[in-house]
């Protein structure tokens, strides 16, 4: 008993799957890429932004004065007021002064990020002003991730120390780029939806000649092999179809000639078996010159039925490829 074939992906489903995945890493390659650069600039832009006024804070330390006295400044918290006063926050920027450990200065009421309503960022705010270095770090709390900046404030004349406080709320500056990252993957997803369609017709068009072939080759038999394939195109399909067509012509061809050399032998061998059954019928057994005379024509039938026998049998091995052997001829 013939065992049934595994069930397998159609060509169509292989095909479309491949590309499929390889559209999709490509689509992934290039938003994660995206997304780096994008995440990259952004860091860029904000360490830009932070140095920026960490210059405009320690010019205003060296060479600013106080407005109040016309003098250069003498307490740490008079400097961080001017600088307060003179810092504009951008819209997810706050800003705070301290002086020790004490939040002396806060941003304006139009500020949204306050930075003294988070205790664990104060308490980073705290843990990392020193005299001698300005500290630029990302600090990750419970309410959100800032990316800040702590200038440490030191007067000569002053025995107080204080720091000047900026951050960017990194996580609602980074929303924008994740938000164009979810675009993206919303696009991409589409892409891959329009492309998946496009393909599986594409690739059943493409593939419509070899549903041609398997239709043609259920339909024919070994009484009936007239049916072709239509050809269509001029492609590498086109072509085997073409290839296809011209076999079955061949086929055909040698099923004729089979059946024609069938008829043929049919009708040759039936000859002397006609003549020898009709003599062995009519021959009398007790006439020693007609037994005589039947078997002679007998034998001869029987030759000729040997001779085209061995006819039979050579026309067989014309078909092998050693029934020819080649020499050179001198």
């Amino acid at each position: 008993m013939t065992r049934a074939p595994e069930r397998r992906w159609s060509i169509r489903a292989r095909v479309l799957t491949g590309m499929m995945l390889l559209v999709g890493l490509a689509l992934l390659t290039a938003g994660t890429a995206s997304f780096a650069v994008q995440r990259h600039e952004l860091n860029e832009r904000l360490d830009e932004s932070l140095t920026r006024t960490v210059k405009e804070f320690e010019v205003l330390t060296d060479t600013g004065v106080d407005p109040r006295t016309m003098e250069r400044f003498k307490h740490a918290e008079d400097l961080l007021y001017i600088a307060m006063q003179r810092t504009l926050p951008s819209p997810k920027q706050g800003m705070l002064s301290l002086v020790g450990d004490e939040v002396r200065w806060t941003a304006p009421d139009i500020v949204n990020t306050r930075l003294e309503d988070d205790p664990e960022f104060l308490e980073w705010a705290r843990s990392v002003q020193d005299a001698n270095h300005i500290r630029l770090g990302t600090v990750d709390t419970d309410i959100t991730t800032y990316r800040a900046v702590v200038v440490p404030v030191s007067l000569p004349a002053d025995h107080e120390h204080g720091a000047f406080v900026l951050a960017y709320d990194y996580s609602a500056e980074a929303i924008a780029n994740d938000r164009n990252f979810m675009i993206y993957g919303a696009v991409g997803a589409s892409v891959m939806l329009v492309a998946a369609l496009a393909a599986w017709l594409v690739v059943g068009r493409m593939l419509d000649p070899i549903r041609r072939l398997q239709t043609t080759a259920q339909q024919i038999s070994e009484t009936d092999v007239s049916q072709r394939i239509e050809v269509s195109g001029n492609d590498e399909f086109a072509e085997l179809t073409v290839t296809v067509n011209e076999m079955l012509d061949r086929l055909e061809g040698a099923l004729s000639s089979q059946r024609q050399l069938l008829d043929d032998v049919g009708h040759e061998l039936r000859t002397p078996v006609t003549i020898i059954n009709g003599h062995l019928e009519l021959m009398d057994p007790n006439d020693p010159d007609d037994v005589a005379q039947s078997r002679d024509i007998a034998m001869d039938e029987l030759g000729r039925m040997s001779l085209l026998i061995n006819d039979l049998v050579t026309l067989a091995k014309s078909n092998r490829t050693d029934f020819l052997q080649v020499e050179p001829a001198e």
